[in-house]
Formats: structure tokens, sequence, C-alpha cells
């Protein structure tokens, strides 16, 4: 069987110096994988003379320019529009790759056509300490419990989503669920929504740990270097968009009647807490995501027209052993 192609999709703003680093262990990785392939670089209006460089020192990149910063979400769909091959690996500008990492990524998608994703392992730049991993989440008290968590498993297995920042993707599968949503930009929680759509129509994402990445992390959206008051007002920024988004998620995601109302309760409690503590992000992202809940309900009436497994089944799934076909006992 012909090893698949892949489309790799490498977001980026002003990720110049990024990808200088970055860029040749993708091209290394590439040619040790053989198989058809490209890179798209969708450029969030970037101030740094990134396209220039690209066309001069890689004129085999594809491009595309987003005339106005808009962040990740709408960069990626950009580079997604693009692809041309069946797979498609989202790539974050700051990830440099260890050999075999697509070579693995597509062997585990080529074997098992339920596969939507297989995600990547990745440790922080220069440690060992592990970024990426494989995320098992669980019920408990009808509350989604393990975010956040990093498990480095041996083995592949289940993960509730693929990254977006390094992550093998069927590209045609992506298309038909419409890309990233918009409703999360500029960025974070967009990925997980993707993959848990993708899980409740039957499909499955997997972690594979043979595919190793690098992450210099929060390169772009953390704006390491800035000045501290910089970085304070943007940390706080940053954090106020994963409340809003986590909210948005819940909202249109979780379909269980009883998962629904438990969470709905949460809500007011959470906004109390925080209220006391004088904890001020989850209530700024409760008040930013307040605009956006519109829309997340018309989207969740479509996820209720579209899903074959319910939230309790897919965690049900996630939490059990991955079997490849061919290999059931």
């Amino acid at each position: 069987m012909a090893s698949p192609g892949i489309s790799v999709i490498i977001p980026s703003w002003n990720g110049k110096s990024l990808l200088e680093k970055c860029l040749p262990t993708v091209l290394a990785a590439l040619l040790e994988y053989g198989g058809d392939c490209e890179i798209i670089v969708a450029d969030d209006a970037s101030r740094d003379r990134t396209m220039q460089w690209l066309a001069s020192k890689h004129p085999g990149v594809r491009q595309v320019r987003i005339p106005r910063r808009q962040g990740f979400v709408h960069a990626a769909n950009a580079g997604l529009s693009m692809a041309r091959l069946d797979c498609a690996c989202l790539l974050n500008n700051d990830m440099t790759v260890e050999p075999g990492f697509f070579k693995a990524l597509a062997a585990t998608l080529d074997a098992d056509e339920r596969v939507f994703a297989v995600s990547a392992k990745a440790f922080e730049a220069g440690t060992e300490k592990l970024n990426m991993g494989q995320r098992r989440r669980w019920l408990e008290n009808n509350e989604i419990k393990g975010a956040g968590q990093e498990t480095d498993a041996p083995g592949v297995g289940y993960t509730l989503f693929a990254s977006g920042g390094a992550s093998l993707f069927r590209t045609r599968a992506v298309r038909e669920l419409g890309g990233f949503d918009t409703l999360y930009a500029p960025f974070y929680i967009e990925d997980t929504d993707l993959s848990y759509r993708a899980w409740k129509r039957g499909q499955v994402c997997l972690y594979e740990p043979r595919a190793v990445a690098h992450h210099i992390g929060g390169a772009s959206t953390m704006r390491k270097g800035a000045p501290a008051p910089v970085r304070a007002i943007n940390k706080l920024r940053v954090g106020v968009i994963i409340n809003r988004n986590a909210i948005l998620f819940y909202m249109k995601n979780i379909t269980d009647t009883d998962l629904w109302a438990a969470y709905r309760k949460r809500i007011a409690t959470w906004a109390a807490a925080n209220f006391v503590r004088l904890r001020w992000t989850y209530l700024l992202g409760l008040a930013a995501a307040a605009p956006r809940m519109r829309a997340a309900r018309r989207a969740r009436s479509l996820e209720l027209e579209q899903i074959t497994v319910s939230d309790k089944q897919l965690f049900d799934i996630l939490n059990s052993d991955y079997e490849k076909p061919g290999n059931e006992n």
C-alpha cells in the first residue's frame, strides 16, 4: 500500500526566526518519509518579512498570506483550504520534529479507517518535560475530569483530542466538519472541539508516542521576550480566552441531558466562587462568552442532528484499550 500524501500546514505570525530553527527538521523528516508531500505556511499578517525569507530560502514552500491578523483558527483554516494531499499535518511554527515523525503518524492513521487524527508526543524544548501526550479524560459526578493532564503512554492509544500543534488529520474528514470553528477565534480549544465532534460521529483520535516533536512553546501567544507588563497583560488575555472558549465548548458539544444540566449549575457555582476569591479570569471569560452564546446554541442544534455517539459512550471508548484492526482478540 502506498504511503498517504501529507500536506504540512504551519500557521505563523512573526515567526521567521522560529521557522529558521524548525523548518529544516520538518524538511528532513519529510525527505525521510519519502511519500508525496508539501509544506504550506499560512502567514497571519506577519511584519518580520517571513514570506520574503521563505521565497528566498525555501521557494518550494507554498504560502498563503492573511492580510489582517486573525489568529491560529483562521490561519489554520486558510492552510487547510490549500491542502492538496490526503493527510494534513498541523504543526506549530515553534516545533522541531525528530526523524521518523511523519512515518509514525502516517502509518498509524493509514492502518485504521476509523481514525480521524493522530496526535504526536512533544517535549518542552531542551527538557524532558512532556508538553503533549495522551489525553485521557473521564466522567465523575457528571463532570469531565483530567483537564490539562498529559500522559506519556508507551504505545498507541485513544486520546480525547489531536492537538493543532503537532497532529496528522485526514484532510477530507476535516473539511467535512468545516475545519476549525471560528467560534473559538483567535485560538485555543478549537482542536478539542474538532476532535470531539469527530468522536461523536463514530471516528476516533489516537496518540502515537513514536512521533516525537520538541516545542519551544508560547512564542507567539505568550509573547516570550516582551517586556514584563506586556507579558502580564497578554497572560490575562490568554486566560480569558481559554475560559471563554471552554464555556463555549461545553455549550456547543455536551449534549447528554444530565451532563449538560450539571454543567449549567456549575457555571453559577464557579462564577460565585471566583468572585469571592477575586479571581477575575473566569468571570471575564464568562462575560466574553456571552456575545457568542447564540452561535454556540445554533451549533449545538446542528450537532444534535449529526452525532451517533453520546458523550458518555465517547468517554467509555476513550478509557478502553485501543485495538488495531486485525488484532482483536
